[in-house]
């Protein structure tokens, strides 16, 4: 009788397990099922072209955790549908190439297949109009560009390769240094042009190749203009804020790369300070 006990307890012990085992188990297992039917109606829906419920449908299970690279490629594959039916051809080939990291072309179906190919196509077709509208952009700049440079005077922006090609003629250099601006030790010119009786009539400022600021006559405070032909009647607005430092040094080493010297600087200074 004793044995007979002892196998019952036994069994009842092993049966005891197996129950909290499955108890354990069971959510995972529920979900598990859950999951799979989750994919197969989103498969479902998106074969029907009910794409963003199969988005919805596929974030539920996405934001769950324990993703499969079957699960990513379903996620950004709805993610291209719903752009594309948005009217977003670049988000919807962007979807496309992220499905095809976590699930291979070659392992699309018929219908994502199709999708892919008709995207790329749209996507090829917008990007060639983008490339088009650039160079037609490009070119119109660069036309306005050289129509200012055979046009006007030396202005802000030019490249120093063009300065000698405006009605000016050519600029005589009266001053060079090197400094380092922003990190960078550059090249810094300033190109007179004279008149008939060899006055200075016009100045031109440039740092690392591009004009930077432009003035007429000679050695006057620089100030940003366009055209020489503009009248300066006004008196010069204090452009620097030259009241707010308590001295010409402190003024200077905030403001030098816009002053030809010190004594340039520290003119400005007194001139909007006293």
């Amino acid at each position: 009788m004793g044995f007979v006990r002892k196998y019952w307890m036994l069994i009842a012990a092993a049966l005891i397990l197996i129950v909290v085992a499955a108890a354990q188990c069971a959510p995972y297992m529920i979900e598990d099922m859950q999951r799979r039917q989750g994919r197969a109606n989103v498969e479902a829906l998106l074969a029907e072209g009910r794409y963003e419920e199969a988005q919805e449908e596929m974030s539920y299970w996405f934001m769950h955790g324990c993703n499969t690279d079957e699960d990513y490629a379903r996620y950004f594959l709805c993610d291209a549908y719903v752009a594309y039916e948005n009217g977003n051809v670049d988000n919807a080939d962007m979807y496309l190439r992220l499905s095809a990291k976590y699930r291979p072309e070659r392992l699309w179906n018929e219908q994502t297949r199709a999708f892919a190919d008709t995207v790329a196509e749209e996507a090829e077709v917008l990007a060639a109009r983008r490339r088009a509208e650039a160079a037609a952009e490009a070119a119109a700049v660069r036309a306005a560009y050289e129509e200012r440079v055979r046009t006007e005077p030396p202005f802000v922006g030019m490249y120093v390769k063009d300065i000698d090609n405006t009605p000016l003629g050519d600029g005589k250099i009266s001053d060079h240094e090197r400094r380092y601006v922003d990190g960078k030790l550059v090249d810094i010119y300033i190109y007179d042009y004279y008149d008939e009786d060899g006055e200075v009539i016009y100045s031109a400022r440039t740092v690392d190749g591009e004009v930077t600021e432009v003035w007429p006559g000679g050695y006057d405070p620089p100030i940003t203009f366009s055209s020489p032909r503009r009248d300066y009647e006004e008196e010069e607005e204090d452009r620097f804020n030259a009241s707010s430092y308590a001295n010409e040094e402190d003024f200077y080493y905030d403001n030098y790369y816009d002053f030809f010297d010190y004594e340039e600087a520290a003119d400005y200074y007194r001139e909007h300070t006293e």
